[in-house]
């Protein structure tokens, strides 16, 4: 009977002491993730902001030069444009392209000779030549680098506000992926993508994948949302990871708990 009781007990101290341990990798988990959850919103911001800086940046200087060019660039001389828009890029911010009314490249941040293209055939071009003052594009492939870009696109008008041309400010899609991974944290994925829901630009690490669950998103200008992801395989691994000595120690003395109990029935 006394061996019974003894049995029963220890039993019952192995199932609570289970329960206790499943009840508290439970919660330790909600707060890990819970964790995660609050660094993904820091780094979102913080890649919100560096978007944000960039992006003004990009505005301010194409809309400063178209503003300078209307009504008076034919009058500048080549090295005084190339002067101009070579002061406007700066980093991030890869390069500053001016086109005539036709499409015609006619000057280039990065040379003091630009490279003869035509880009009458641009949707940016055609918005800028129905109308349209300022807008983002892309990303698309860029004609002079061969590159993923996006471009900030500003009208040009001359004297009588006719239709003069366009400024256009590119940046590699590769730069901006740059700023997005300065901003990431083991476990943490970023994106930046059109508000219509299109990405276009994405620092995930390796394993923010398909179990990825949105946790943020933000608008960066008026066209763009900065988002952030966790994955929740990457959590549980991290905290595996930190935790498993521990378990492996608590999984072992219940288990020892239980070993005088199967001795004792064995006999």
């Amino acid at each position: 009977m006394h061996r019974e009781l003894s049995h029963v007990a220890r039993v019952l101290a192995v199932t609570v002491g289970a329960l206790i341990w499943i009840v508290g990798i439970a919660v330790d988990l909600a707060l890990e993730f819970r964790h995660t959850a609050d660094t993904v919103e820091q780094r979102a911001g913080a890649a919100e902001m560096m978007f944000r800086i960039t992006f003004t940046q990009a505005r301010s200087a194409t809309e400063a030069v178209a503003t300078a060019a209307s009504g008076r660039w034919h009058g500048w001389s080549s090295q005084f444009v190339y002067d101009v828009l070579h002061a406007a890029a700066q980093e991030p911010i890869r390069h500053v392209l001016m086109f005539d009314a036709n499409g015609d490249q006619r000057a280039v941040s990065f040379s003091e000779t630009a490279p003869a293209l035509n880009v009458a055939d641009r949707p940016y071009f055609k918005a800028a030549a129905s109308g349209t003052q300022t807008a983002w594009f892309g990303p698309y492939l860029g004609r002079n680098t061969g590159r993923n870009s996006f471009a900030y696109v500003a009208r040009i008008e001359d004297a009588d506000g006719n239709f003069d041309g366009i400024v256009v400010t590119a940046m590699d899609v590769a730069t901006l992926e740059l700023l997005c991974a300065a901003a990431l944290s083991p476990g943490v994925g970023l994106s930046i993508a059109h508000s219509s829901g299109e990405q276009v630009v994405s620092c995930s690490p390796d394993g923010v994948g398909s179990l990825a669950t949105d946790t943020l998103v933000r608008m960066v200008g008026h066209q763009f949302v900065v988002r952030g992801r966790v994955d929740a395989a990457a959590v549980v691994r991290a905290w595996t990871a930190r935790h498993l000595f521990q378990d492996v120690l608590i999984l072992l003395g219940l288990i020892l708990i239980l070993v005088p109990s199967i001795y004792d029935r064995r006999r």
